[in-house]
C-alpha cells in the first residue's frame, strides 16, 4: 500500500470532516444544517468562468488574496476570480468598441472619395478643431472606466475582507466580556466558549461556534488547542483579541480562584486599554486626511476657476465648456473627496453599533406623513407648497428687488429713484436693449422671464436679428455679419450694469429646491432618530438599574421581585416602563414564565425593541436565572461593568475626534460654501474679460479671432488667441454659479458624511445633520455669490 492511501486510511474522523462546516439557525438544541449560499460575487466569478472556458487557467492567489478568500470563507478559487476579472473586460470593450466607432463616424462623418456616406458630424459642430481631442478623451476615459472595474473586481475580496475584519472587531471587548464573565461563574473553558458563542454576535462568534464544532467532531484533541489555533488564526487581525484567549486559556491551570480572577479582570482591561490606543491612533490620523479634504473640495476649484478658461484660450481646447465643467465638478472631484473620505471612515475603530429603526417602528406616523398638532399632514404637500412660495418670492425678488422698487417715485424720465437696495432687482432683458429693441441684435425665441430662448432651433439667434439682416443687406458676408452682430451684442452684456442674467431668481430658486428636499429628508428620519434615542436612552438606563436588579437578586429574591422593585424605586426610567413593567405584568397577570414573558413574540417585553444591547443584556438575564439567583446577580454586575467600559471607550472616542468634527462642521457650513461663491464671482470676471477681449475693435472679424499681445523688453509677445466660436462654447456665469451650486450640495454631503461618521457610525444621524447643514451651506454660497457680484459690478 501507497504511502499515500496508508495515509488516507489511517485517517481520524476529524481530519475526514474538517471540510465540513455547520451554520445554525438556533445555537442550541438544533440540529438542522443549514448550506450556505454563495455571495453574488462568487456566483458571477462562477458564471464567467463557465462562459469563457479556461480564461482563467493557471490562475495562483498570492497571498493576500489567498488569506481574504479564506477569511471569507468563500468557496471562490484563483482561475475563477481571474475569469471574472477577464470576463468583465470582454463583456464591456466589446460595446466599447462599438460605442468608439459609431461615435467616430457620426462624430466626424464618413466620406468614401466624392460620396458623402454620413453627413452628421456632430463633434466638428460642437467642438471645432478641439473636436478629435474630446474624441480621444471620451474613449480613453470609457476604456478607463472599464479598466478600472476590472480593478475594483480583482481586489473586492480583499476589500470585503478589510471590512469584515473591521466589522469583526467591533465585538472582540463584548466577546471576551461573554469569555470571562463564563469564566468566573464557571471555571470551564467549554462551557465560556458556548456561552460566548450563543450571546456573541459577529464573525468571532461564529469562529467560536465553528470551534465547538470542530472539537466535537474530532478535529482538535482538546478545546484548549482549539482555542490556541484560533488565536494564532485572529492575531493576524487582532492582536488584543489573541492575547486575551491566551491569557483566558492559562487562567484555567490557575488553582487559586483570587488569582484567577486577577488574571481575568487584568485581560479585559487589556483588551479596553488596546482599543483605547488604536482609537488614540486615529484621532491623531485625522488632521491630515481633514487638510487634504479641504484642498480636495474647496481649494482646487478655486485654482480650476482660473486655469480652466484662461486654459481655453491658450489652447482654444474645450476646457471651459459646460459638458467638462459638469464632468469635473459634479462627477470627477466629488468622486474622489467621497472615495477620500470613505477610506478614511472605513479605518475607524468601531466601538458602539445604534439601534436599526425601520418603517414599521411602532410609535412612528404613517410613511410620508408628519405629525401637525394632534393629527398628521402630508409631507410631500407641503413640499410642494414650500416650492410654490419659494418660487413665487423668487420671482417677486427678481423683478422688483428688496425692499421692492415700485415703493420709490419715478423720476421725468420714468427710472425708479432708489437711494438703497438689499437686494437689487435682475436686469430684464428689455431694460438692457431699451434703446435698440430687445429683438435687435438677437431674436428671442422664447422669453420665459428666468431664461431667454435663441436657438437657432425655435426660431431665434443672431442670423434673426435685424442688425444681422441689416449687413447682409449692405453686402458683408453671413460668417463677418454674424461675428459683428455677435461682437455689438457682446459688447452690451459684458458690462456689469448691463448683464441681463437673472441670478436673484436662480439664487432664490437653487436655494428653494434645496430647502424642500432636506424638508423631506428632516422629516423622513427625524421621527426615527428620536425613537432611536429612546432606546438608547433605554441602553443607558439599563445599566444604571442593572444595579438594582443585581442587589435584589444577591438577597435570593425571585427574578420577578427584583424587576419590580427596581420598576417601583425607578419609575420615571424609560426602561422601567417599557421592559421591566411589561415583564412583571406578563408574569403576574398572564402567568408567562420568565423567557415567554420578555421574548414572547406577540406579548413580549422585548417586542418592538430593536436595540441588541438590550436583547442581549436581557437573554443573558433569562439564561443566568435558570443557574440560580445569585449566579443571575453576579452575571448582571459583570455585564454592567462591561457595558460602562464600552461605554466610557466609545466617549472617549467622541472626544479625541472632537477638534477635527468641529473644524470641519465649519468649513462645510461657512468657509467652503464662501470660498465657492467667491469663485464663482471670480469665474465672471475672467469671462467678462475675455468677452471685452472677442468685443474689442481690434477683432479680426473675418478670422474669428482675437489677439491679444504684451510688450516684454521692447518685444512683442503674443498673449493667446481666442475665437468667437470658442468663446460662444463657454459655460455663461449663470450655468457655472448652477454647476457650482450643485457642487456645494454634494462636497457638503460629503463633509457631513465624514464628520458625521468618524464621530458615530450612524446612518441616521447624518441623514438629520444633512438636512439642517445643506440649507445653511446653500444659502451661504447663494449670499456670498451675489454679493461678491455686486461688489464687481461697482467696481468694474
Amino acid at each position: 500500500m501507497s504511502a499515500q492511501k496508508k495515509m488516507a486510511y489511517e485517517a481520524s474522523p476529524g481530519e475526514l470532516y474538517r471540510g465540513i462546516t455547520d451554520v445554525s439557525e438556533n445555537f442550541e438544541g438544533e440540529t438542522k444544517n443549514v448550506i450556505e449560499r454563495d455571495p453574488d460575487f462568487v456566483l458571477y466569478c462562477k458564471k464567467m468562468n463557465k462562459q469563457f472556458k479556461g480564461i482563467g487557467r493557471g490562475a495562483v492567489f498570492d497571498e493576500k488574496h489567498k488569506e481574504a478568500v479564506d477569511f471569507l470563507g468563500w468557496h471562490l478559487t484563483a482561475e475563477e476570480l481571474m475569469a471574472g476579472v477577464k470576463g468583465t473586460v470582454i463583456v464591456g470593450a466589446i460595446p466599447a468598441v462599438i460605442f468608439v466607432i459609431i461615435l467616430f463616424l457620426f462624430g466626424f462623418g464618413l466620406t468614401i472619395g466624392n460620396n458623402e456616406i454620413i453627413p452628421i458630424t456632430f463633434l466638428l459642430d460642437a467642438f471645432g478643431e478641439s473636436a478629435f481631442t474630446v474624441f480621444l478623451v471620451l474613449s480613453l476615459g470609457l476604456f478607463g472606466i472599464i479598466g478600472f472595474i476590472a480593478f475594483y473586481i480583482y481586489n473586492y475580496p480583499i476589500s470585503v475582507a478589510d471590512d469584515e475584519k473591521n466589522k469583526a472587531l467591533t465585538y472582540v471587548p463584548e466577546m471576551v466580556g461573554y469569555l470571562i464573565m463564563s469564566m468566573k461563574l464557571v471555571p470551564n473553558l467549554e462551557k465560556s466558549i458556548e456561552f460566548s458563542a450563543k450571546h456573541g454576535k459577529g464573525k468571532v462568534a461564529d469562529d467560536f461556534k465553528k470551534l465547538i464544532w470542530d472539537f466535537q467532531i474530532g478535529v482538535y484533541s482538546s478545546i484548549s488547542e482549539g482555542l490556541d489555533m484560533m488565536a494564532l488564526h485572529w492575531g493576524k487581525y487582532s492582536t488584543e483579541l489573541k492575547e486575551a484567549l491566551m491569557k483566558i486559556r492559562a487562567s484555567v491551570m490557575e488553582p487559586s480562584e483570587s488569582k484567577r480572577y486577577q488574571i481575568l479582570d487584568k485581560t479585559m482591561m487589556d483588551v479596553l486599554d488596546s482599543v483605547k490606543e488604536k482609537m488614540g491612533d486615529y484621532a491623531r490620523s485625522l488632521n491630515q486626511p481633514s487638510v487634504m479634504l479641504f484642498y480636495i473640495g474647496v481649494l482646487l476649484p478655486l485654482l480650476l476657476v482660473i486655469i480652466l478658461p484662461v486654459g481655453s484660450a491658450f489652447t482654444s481646447f474645450p476646457f471651459a465648456t459646460p459638458p467638462v465643467l459638469i464632468f469635473i465638478y459634479c462627477f470627477m472631484i466629488p468622486m474622489i473627496a467621497y472615495s477620500f473620505a470613505k477610506s478614511v471612515v472605513k479605518k475607524r475603530p468601531p466601538t458602539y453599533e445604534p439601534p436599526d429603526i425601520n418603517d414599521n417602528y411602532s410609535s412612528l406616523p404613517k410613511k410620508g406623513y408628519m405629525l401637525f398638532g394632534s393629527g398628521m399632514i402630508n409631507t410631500k404637500l407641503i413640499f410642494v407648497l414650500i416650492l410654490i412660495i419659494g418660487f413665487s418670492i423668487s420671482y417677486f425678488l427678481s423683478l422688483e428687488g428688496f425692499p421692492p422698487k415700485d415703493l420709490f417715485p419715478k423720476d421725468a424720465e420714468g427710472q425708479y429713484s432708489i437711494p438703497l437696495q438689499i437686494i437689487p432687482a435682475d436686469k430684464q432683458w428689455s431694460e438692457v436693449f431699451q434703446k435698440d429693441g430687445p429683438n435687435y441684435y438677437q431674436k428671442v425665441a422664447y422669453d420665459l422671464y428666468f431664461v431667454q430662448i435663441t436657438d437657432p432651433l425655435f426660431g431665434g439667434g443672431i442670423r434673426e436679428g435685424e442688425f444681422y439682416k441689416s449687413l447682409l443687406k449692405q453686402g458683408v458676408d453671413e460668417d463677418t455679419a454674424e461675428n459683428l452682430a455677435f461682437k455689438r451684442l457682446l459688447d452690451i452684456t459684458s458690462k456689469p450694469s448691463n448683464d441681463p442674467t437673472k441670478y436673484i431668481f436662480w439664487a432664490c430658486a437653487l436655494l428653494t429646491i434645496v430647502c424642500a428636499f432636506c424638508f423631506l429628508l428632516y422629516y423622513s428620519n427625524i421621527y426615527k432618530r428620536q425613537a432611536q434615542l429612546q432606546v438608547i436612552q433605554m441602553e443607558d438606563e439599563f445599566k444604571e438599574s442593572m444595579y438594582m436588579i443585581a442587589s435584589r437578586m444577591g438577597e435570593n429574591k425571585p427574578v420577578e421581585n427584583a424587576l419590580k422593585q427596581a420598576k417601583d424605586f425607578l419609575p420615571n426610567l424609560l426602561i422601567s416602563k417599557r421592559i421591566f413593567g411589561k415583564t412583571v405584568e406578563n408574569i403576574e397577570l398572564m402567568g408567562m414564565p420568565l423567557e415567554t414573558a420578555v421574548f414572547d413574540p406577540v406579548y413580549g417585553a422585548m417586542k418592538g425593541i430593536p436595540s441588541k444591547v438590550l436583547t442581549t443584556a436581557m437573554r443573558l438575564l433569562v439564561d443566568s436565572v435558570s443557574l440560580g439567583v445569585e449566579v443571575a446577580a453576579r452575571t448582571l454586575m459583570s455585564l454592567s461593568l462591561q457595558m460602562e467600559n464600552m461605554d466610557k471607550v466609545n466617549k472617549s472616542l467622541k472626544e479625541m475626534v472632537s477638534d477635527v468634527t468641529t473644524t470641519m462642521q465649519t468649513m462645510a457650513l461657512f468657509i467652503a460654501p464662501m470660498v465657492l461663491g467667491i469663485t464663482t464671482a471670480l469665474q465672471k470676471v475672467v469671462i467678462m474679460t475675455l468677452s471685452q477681449v472677442v468685443a474689442s475693435p481690434d477683432m479680426e472679424t473675418g478670422s474669428g479671432v482675437s489677439d491679444v499681445t504684451g510688450s516684454a523688453g521692447g518685444m512683442n509677445m503674443e498673449l493667446f488667441k481666442i475665437s468667437i466660436d470658442s468663446f460662444k462654447s463657454f459655460a455663461t456665469p449663470l450655468l457655472y454659479m448652477l454647476i457650482i451650486g450643485i457642487y456645494v450640495a454634494m462636497i457638503v454631503i460629503i463633509l457631513t458624511y465624514f464628520t458625521t461618521k468618524i464621530k458615530e457610525d450612524n446612518e441616521l444621524l447624518f441623514r438629520i445633520n444633512l438636512a439642517k447643514s445643506l440649507p445653511i451651506a446653500m444659502a451661504v454660497y447663494l449670499v456670498t455669490t451675489i454679493a461678491a457680484n455686486l461688489a464687481i459690478s461697482a467696481i468694474m
